[in-house]
């Protein structure tokens, strides 16, 4: 029987060969377990970062500052731009045909502008038709009922939103609120596919890699929108600029992965739109295609039109280069580039893209800033007094304030145009420019309704209004007879003083602490015997001088350091009569309110009231009650004699510039003219002017030249249309008596010229005139 074949032996390995399989396979999957691990471990930690970001700080609004309601009334300074700015900054809605919706307008035609108030309050149920003429808005009238509407009040209008210390400026939109045109001019220039791709587009990839190696140059991304929303809102910036490597490609690329499974595409969208860089104005960063419509159109997002679209979304590649202020040409070939693109993607034909390719690019500096930047400034700090960072920034707040949009559009007109007019009296060119501010108060309240802290806010934020520490000058004036009439009340042993109180106007010098002090008038012009009302109208200064001698000066400085208490404390001696102190146009008008509200003072406010993200009042401004630092007919005699500042003094001019109604004022010139003021107020508006060097150089123009033209030509515009408000009615015990203007007695029949003079009762002169 023959035998059965051995069974084959397996295959045997060494030790050594097992140990080197072994190694090999973990070498080859250690680095798969890891890198999936990894992956895993940055996939959980970036959902939920991004899931964080969503859910919390994109409805993390900032809080935002509002204007006081938006008024609207017949004969006012109203042109059709100028309303058709406002309509925008209150968001209303373009409207190309048609009768418009209630918070819609149709664009001007045939002078003619067509808007419907939304339906809050008092407002019409119908559109209005505004009508103009002459710079002025001639009629609202209903457009089916033709009713006539004298004045009408519309919303409280978005000055911006609060920044950090990056001083990003951003108007968050809607996506639903974003115009068609818009959406597909970014989807066509920036990622055609974007919704269809899953946050990476690898032809997009492999095209911009293709075209880098075919060209020169700095290299062309090839990253979807959601990548770069990942890069800007998610990924650290370092040392001011993107670090380009591999592995930051990779996060942003992982983020976009995850981006695209957290969020719907209209999210990422609206996300992407709100953060976008789009240019720089001064020491702002303009984020956002709502804050850049407002710059470079002056318009709401929601009524940018094609050209507009393709404009903003050209600039999304490379902001400064296509910025159309300082580049327009640029702007335009990329903005024709935009159209292109859109008629490749099917977004728009050819014939509508050549003649969207005809309009010139109209992007200018708008003339009219809707922000008032820096009144902005000054609510921000104050808010920062009462608020937590955080609270202001993320807590979604609505600030009312005081300010009025008409008034501070007036205010930096009138200020621009001024300082233009006061650079071309100067002899020859300086090597800096003169600079101003206007501040604006409701004086019974203290309201602010208008501020502008110097020519550009671009150029200097400096807040002239706020820290500009200059000499008032002649503008002080008015404290020195008011503390001469408050010595009547307070010391009754001596001689009363009046308006009609003679003092001699001749070259003088006084002493003072064993030193001599020698004041000059305006180009040596002296009058001899003059009344207090003539010295006042007249800004003489050695009369006045003299009558804080008189009183004392001590006294005078007393009214000023512990009654009106503005500023740092004066010290007494004859030059503190012109005004030889420092303080800020903020300072000054707080202390004309006294005379404006007869004796009474008010503190300026800006904050009216604070509503959360409910609409819930947090806080209401509760002013303190106005004080009484002087006696009212104190007061009253002031106000009475600044009068004939206006009619007959150095401010003559405001007459003669044809500005009517009940006015007082006060120009103010420092002695070595290196200020000039205006000081001026009606029974509702109280105005400061101030014009000057930064650097303190002499500007060699009196207040009637330099600050007087600005506050005239500001308030021809801020009174018309508005119903005029009288100065304050006389207090029971002041009376009128016929004077002679030239000796202060009473007036005979033969005087030539007389006055009904205001006096206390008591006070008022017995003798008739010897003269005539």
């Amino acid at each position: 029987m023959a035998s059965l074949p051995a069974a084959p032996r397996g295959r045997t390995y060494s030790p050594r060969r097992l140990r080197l399989v072994v190694i090999l396979l973990t070498l080859v999957t250690l680095p798969l377990v890891f890198g999936t691990a990894t992956l895993i471990y940055y996939y959980l930690r970036y959902s939920v970062q991004v899931e964080q970001r969503l859910q919390g700080e994109r409805w993390l609004a900032p809080s935002r500052l509002y204007s006081r309601p938006v008024t609207v009334r017949t004969g006012m300074a109203l042109q059709e731009a100028d309303l058709l700015r406002l309509l925008n900054a209150l968001r209303y809605e373009e409207r190309s045909d048609g009768s418009p919706g209630p918070g819609q307008y149709v664009p001007p035609a045939e002078g003619r502008l067509r808007f419907a108030p939304r339906t809050l309050g008092d407002a019409p149920g119908e559109p209005l038709v505004a009508t103009f003429d002459k710079g002025r808005l001639k009629e609202l009238r209903g457009e089916k009922t033709r009713a006539v509407y004298r004045e009408l009040t519309l919303e409280r209008a978005l000055l911006t939103a609060l920044f950090d210390e990056n001083r990003e400026k951003r108007r968050r939109v809607k996506f639903e609120q974003l115009p068609e045109h818009l959406v597909q001019a970014v989807l066509a220039i920036e990622d055609r596919r974007f919704f269809s791709h899953a946050g990476l587009d690898p032809f997009r990839i492999i095209g911009a890699a293709i075209r880098n190696m075919r060209t020169e140059g700095p290299p062309q991304g090839g990253s979807t929108i959601t990548q770069q929303l990942a890069k800007n809102f998610f990924i650290a910036q370092r040392d001011g600029s993107w670090e380009r490597s591999l592995t930051r490609k990779l996060h942003e690329a992982l983020f976009a992965f995850v981006l695209e499974r957290r969020a719907t595409k209209q999210e990422i969208l609206e996300l992407y739109l709100n953060e976008i860089y789009l240019g720089q104005v001064g020491s702002f960063s303009i984020n956002g295609v709502g804050e850049a419509a407002r710059l470079y159109f002056d318009k709401d997002v929601a009524n940018v039109n094609l050209v507009e679209a393709a404009l903003l979304a050209g600039m999304i590649q490379s902001p400064n280069p296509y910025n159309p202020f300082r580049h327009p040409e640029r702007a335009m070939r990329r903005r024709n580039q935009v159209l292109d693109a859109m008629v490749e993607a099917g977004y728009l034909d050819a014939a509508a893209a050549a003649a969207a390719k005809q309009e010139p690019v109209k992007a200018e500096r708008s003339k009219a800033r809707t922000d008032a930047p820096y009144y902005v400034d000054l609510v921000r700090s104050q808010l920062g007094e009462r608020y937590a960072s955080q609270d202001l920034l993320g807590g979604n707040l609505e600030i009312r304030t005081s300010l009025d949009l008409h008034l501070q559009t007036l205010a930096e007109q009138s200020l621009a145009r001024g300082l233009e007019n006061v650079e071309k009296l100067f002899r020859k060119a300086r090597p800096q420019p003169v600079q101003g501010a206007i501040l604006v108060l409701e004086p019974r309240s203290g309201a602010i309704l208008a501020l502008v802290g110097g020519r550009s806010y671009g150029a200097s934020q400096y807040n002239r209004v706020l820290r500009a520490k200059r000499q008032p000058g002649s503008t002080f004036k008015p404290f020195v007879y008011l503390a001469a009439f408050e010595a009547t009340f307070d010391d009754p042993s001596l001689p009363p003083v009046t308006p009609a109180t003679v003092v001699e106007d001749t070259p003088w010098v006084f002493f003072y602490e064993d030193k001599e002090y020698i004041p000059q008038n305006y180009e040596d012009e002296y009058l001899g015997h003059v009344t207090l009302r003539r010295a006042l109208a007249k800004s003489l200064n050695v009369a006045t001088v003299k009558v804080a001698e008189m009183v004392g000066y001590p006294r005078v400085a007393a009214l000023w350091n512990d009654r009106v208490k503005v500023g740092g404390d004066v010290k007494p001696y004859p030059a503190l009569a012109l005004g030889s102190f420092e303080v800020t146009p903020l300072q000054m008008a707080s202390a004309y309110t006294v005379l404006a509200n007869g004796g009474l003072k008010v503190d300026p406010v800006t904050i009216l009231g604070v509503l959360d993200a409910k609409g819930e009042n947090i806080e209401q401004h509760n002013p303190p009650p106005p004080r009484r630092v002087v006696h009212e007919e104190s007061a009253y005699l002031v106000t009475h004699m600044l009068r004939s500042v206006v009619n007959e003094g150095s401010g003559a001019a405001i007459r003669a510039q044809g500005l009517q109604g009940d006015i007082a004022g006060k120009t103010g010139t420092t002695n070595d003219m290196r200020d000039a003021w205006f000081i001026g107020y009606t029974g509702d508006l109280l105005a400061v002017v101030w014009v000057g060097f930064d650097d303190n150089t002499a500007l060699n123009l009196p207040g009637s030249r330099a600050a007087l033209p600005i506050w005239i030509d500001f308030m021809k515009a801020a009174t018309a249309g508005r119903d005029p408000v009288e100065l304050r009615a006389p207090p029971e015990n002041v009376i009128f008596v016929e004077i002679d203007k030239e000796t202060g007695f009473r007036a005979s029949p033969r005087c030539p010229s007389r006055f009904g003079e205001a006096f206390v009762a008591g006070t008022e002169p017995m003798e008739i005139c010897p003269l005539h």
